[in-house]
């Protein structure tokens, strides 16, 4: 099982060094219409922390553990620097922290139930299978679609008598030849669809963020809820994100608060993986 995860997946088992965000520059950037005056103290414990979490990714990228527990190791490191990656979105734009600050809050509530139990962790383990399925499934899906639209331009265009007639029907011709070219996603699909059912997950029921957050208390539930309504309402095309573009930095006061709470994701985080690997090792909580 753990070979079989490893060997198709679509992350990498060795993802490179995380970039560091730069702590203080999301207060001060010119996209912001509130620069509150921050200490300089705090620039130099975010830089810190950011430096900490990069370095136990080092440590988890180098550590030894028994290959049976790879997966798990996988895991936490997927998070670690998801959560560097997402982090440095967060001081990238409003609109890149709406969707930075979303992750992270995610990530959050993922680190604490992946390390509540062993069941809790097998179960996210088990979901990167589902994942992966309907992952390549959709891709194979889009693939055909999109071939369809083309083809179907195509074909107006040959329709049309002229000096380009040839041009394009020999365009519709090569297009119908290759046809939609999806079969080795349809492989991919297939096979984690087979995974899955040789681990008997046909009718398994994967918690969403949202289930996993209620089931860490009100204060996280209604923490989630409202960060998800908040970003959802800027980096969809809702009415608010539509009103908002016909003035230049509409939105721009959210900045601060979005990237001084994405840390504060950052370093729970942190702290939660740093605990369980020094009191457990690389491996599942027991």
């Amino acid at each position: 099982l753990v070979g079989l995860i490893t060997q198709r997946s679509v992350v990498q088992i060795h993802p490179p060094q995380p970039v560091l965000p730069r702590p203080g520059l999301p207060r001060r950037y010119t996209g912001y219409s509130v620069v509150p005056e921050i200490p300089n103290e705090i620039d130099a414990v975010q830089a810190q922390v950011l430096h900490d979490v990069a370095a136990l990714s080092r440590q988890l990228a180098e550590a030894s553990f028994d290959p049976e527990n790879k997966w798990f190791r996988n895991l936490l490191l997927g998070i670690l620097n998801c959560s560097l990656t997402d982090y440095a979105s967060v001081q990238s734009g409003v609109y890149q922290a709406a969707w930075g600050k979303r992750n992270l809050m995610e990530l959050r509530v993922i680190t604490r139930y992946v390390l509540a139990s062993q069941e809790n962790a097998i179960e996210f383990k088990h979901h990167f299978v589902h994942d992966a399925w309907k992952f390549y499934d959709g891709l194979s899906r889009l693939q055909v679609i999109v071939y369809n639209q083309l083809g179907t331009h195509l074909a107006e265009e040959a329709k049309e008598a002229g000096p380009t007639q040839a041009a394009w029907q020999q365009a519709l011709d090569q297009h119908r030849e290759r046809g939609p070219q999806n079969q080795h996603l349809d492989s991919e699909a297939q096979a984690y669809r087979q995974l899955s059912n040789e681990l008997g997950l046909q009718s398994a029921h994967f918690k969403r963020t949202k289930e996993m957050a209620s089931d860490q208390g009100t204060a996280v539930k209604e923490e989630l809820d409202a960060v998800n309504t908040i970003c959802s309402k800027v980096l969809h095309r809702t009415a608010l994100s539509i009103a908002s573009a016909t003035g230049e930095g509409a939105l721009a006061e959210l900045g601060p608060l979005l990237s001084n709470s994405g840390f504060s994701d950052v370093l729970l985080i942190y702290d939660a993986i740093k605990q369980h690997v020094q009191h457990h090792g690389v491996q599942p909580p027991q």
